[in-house]
């Protein structure tokens, strides 16, 4: 499978007929630049303005950041993993329990249970 792109703003954008100066205003944004950096990856969106795209582009966030969702899962999985060879040596108890199967719960099936929609 191929890696997806950092993001897809521009496709969406150019799919829904905006400009960028167009998205900034809805936006909020002073100016087009700024979506233009959002675009080409030189910016990561705050929450506000994930939520925004979201709601302009009927889209989860988590598919409009594709790779960005991508390299986060990876390092969360990895963090998780270590953290669970670390409970390892541990004494297990009933808050230890709980913890592991949060953590292998998301090894098993990352994030396909939000409820977003696809």
């Amino acid at each position: 499978m191929s890696k997806p792109l950092h993001n897809y703003l521009r496709a969406f954008r150019r799919g829904a007929g905006l400009t960028q100066k167009e998205v900034a205003f809805l936006l909020g944004l002073p100016t087009a630049s700024q979506v233009s950096r959002l675009e080409h990856a030189v910016r990561e969106p705050n929450l506000k303005i994930l939520l925004a795209l979201e709601l302009l582009f009927r889209t989860p966030g988590r598919r409009l950041f594709a790779g960005v969702q991508d390299d986060v899962e990876r390092r969360t999985q990895g963090r998780a993993r270590r953290l669970l060879a670390r409970m390892e040596r541990r004494n297990a108890d009933a808050r230890q329990a709980r913890k592991r199967e949060t953590l292998e719960a998301l090894l098993a099936d990352p994030g396909d249970d939000l409820g977003l929609p696809t």
